[in-house]
């Protein structure tokens, strides 16, 4: 009985084709089940509010610090999120990670002040309709309505806040509970914190930046902006499952035909025939 050495490789190759869809599928179907989105939070300065990056050049710099967090929406939407920590220009025009110190001892004030750039930093205490609370902190220079202002362009849940009169500004940390929707300045006047510049691989920006990462959260505009974009995450999936799949295809195709055209050729077979005529 002879053997058709052709018709045995075209068998093989379909066979590795039929597994090669199989394969991509099994692969692919995960992330198409359950897509997940890839973004970028910027952390401006120590205690704020990582901000979400839109656009399509968004992205960490190189100065900039980075921490790597997943996050769940009440829909179970997953979030990959990249935390870009700002590298600021301090000492001189080297840029470094603030990290926001707290000083009391005048001795340490004093050398910090010879060799940083500092700021002095002014707190806010958010409330938002829901009765979430967190801080926010600013440079000095910034007004409440800067912040407010601030506050309403990136978080629509804070968009009812109401600017606190200055003789409320004296209530204390206590009072400043339950469902008011104020911006409330905390210590304005007893805040000895500054602004002090770190390496982004040091062991003072590490830890600040793991805090941060470890107490990350999904805002109610982030969710909605997560779940909105499932079904885009999906189908550029589907698009990447198909090029793969129809992909090898066309190299499994291409790879046996050329290696048949070069074996008729040594056994001086016509192409398209498997034995001499």
């Amino acid at each position: 009985m002879r053997i058709n050495i052709f018709e045995g490789a075209r068998r093989i190759t379909k066979l590795i084709a039929v597994l090669w869809v199989i394969g991509g599928l099994i692969l692919q179907f995960q992330s198409i089940k359950s897509p997940y989105l890839r973004t970028y939070f910027q952390v401006d300065s120590p205690g704020s509010v990582p901000i979400r990056m839109n656009g399509k050049n968004n992205g960490c710099e190189n100065e900039d610090a980075t921490e790597y967090v997943s996050a769940y929406t009440n829909t179970g939407t997953e979030v990959s999120a990249t935390l870009c920590f700002k590298a600021k220009v301090i000492n001189g025009g080297k840029k470094l990670i603030p990290v926001w110190k707290k000083v009391t001892d005048p001795k340490i004030l004093a050398e910090l002040n010879s060799t940083t750039e500092t700021h002095v930093l002014h707190k806010y205490r958010v409330t938002s309709p829901d009765g979430k609370q967190f801080d926010i902190t600013a440079p000095e220079g910034t007004t409440e309505q800067d912040v407010i202002d601030y506050a309403k362009t990136n978080y629509s849940e804070l968009s009812k806040l109401q600017v606190q009169s200055k003789e409320q500004k004296q209530t204390s940390k206590d009072e400043l509970g339950g469902t008011a929707k104020v911006f409330a300045s905390i210590d304005d006047s007893k805040i000895q914190s500054q602004y002090v510049g770190f390496e982004k691989y040091s062991n003072e920006v590490s830890s600040y930046t793991k805090k941060v990462a470890d107490s990350f959260k999904l805002y109610k505009a982030d969710e909605e902006w997560a779940d909105s974009e499932v079904w885009s995450v999906r189908l550029e999936n589907i698009k990447e499952c198909l090029l793969i799949v129809f992909g090898g295809l066309i190299f499994i195709w291409l790879f046996s035909w050329i290696v048949g055209w070069i074996v008729r050729g040594f056994l001086g077979i016509p192409t398209g025939q498997d034995t001499k005529p």
